[in-house]
């Protein structure tokens, strides 16, 4: 069976990264810089091709950002080689986080954590809150169960579907359920983000 690992390191190096044009931060780096008032330590999980994480730095933020696809990474390194402030790292989320406890002042994920099993979630929200610092932090977006994928491909648990990749869409409930124990919630909500040039529900 082909990893996940090497689904996306196919799929990104179909492209060279001179090919690819760059994107500007979406939507949801542009609100959640607004947030950050000082310069700030920023872990960035699943950054894909870099552009939020250069959003970040442009802001004066030191930002590492992590993605589990060497090939990204790899492309995302070359892309953003000049850019101050941003260091770019593998990282699969699944493992425990490179960093030691109360690391950052955000941590940072933009469709990056819906894609595993709850035991798997909730370790790694748990890894998330080891190296936050106490009045850090935790943003992130993923695909809910208002998701117009919600249901397609093979059922793989509680709102979870297996097609090509698991994708586990959160409900609203399952996401305070999630956070409760070791986060305080601020802003959760539920709206259309931008999701690859599409408004689509989040």
């Amino acid at each position: 069976m082909t990893s996940q690992r090497e689904i996306w390191d196919t799929r990104y190096r179909a492209r060279s990264v001179k090919d690819v044009p760059a994107e500007p931060p979406s939507e949801f780096a542009r609100r959640v810089g607004a947030l950050l008032a000082r310069a700030s330590d920023v872990l960035e999980l699943g950054c894909g091709a870099g552009s939020d994480a250069a959003f970040f730095a442009s802001l004066g933020h030191r930002v590492l950002a992590t993605d589990f696809s060497h090939a990204i990474i790899e492309a995302a390194g070359q892309r953003f080689a000049d850019t101050e402030g941003l260091t770019f790292a593998v990282q699969d989320n699944t493992e425990p986080l490179p960093a030691p406890d109360s690391t950052f002042d955000l941590v940072y994920g933009r469709l990056a954590l819906h894609y595993f099993n709850d035991a798997t979630t909730r370790r790694t929200f748990a890894e998330i809150a080891r190296v936050l610092r106490p009045d850090g932090l935790v943003t992130f977006m993923c695909k809910s169960i208002a998701d117009r994928l919600y249901g397609k491909g093979e059922p793989a648990g509680t709102d979870m579907f297996h097609s090509q990749h698991l994708r586990h869409f959160f409900s609203e409930e399952y996401t305070r359920d999630l956070l409760a124990a070791q986060f305080e919630i601020e802003s959760l909500d539920l709206r259309e983000g931008d999701l690859y040039g599409e408004r689509r529900p989040g």
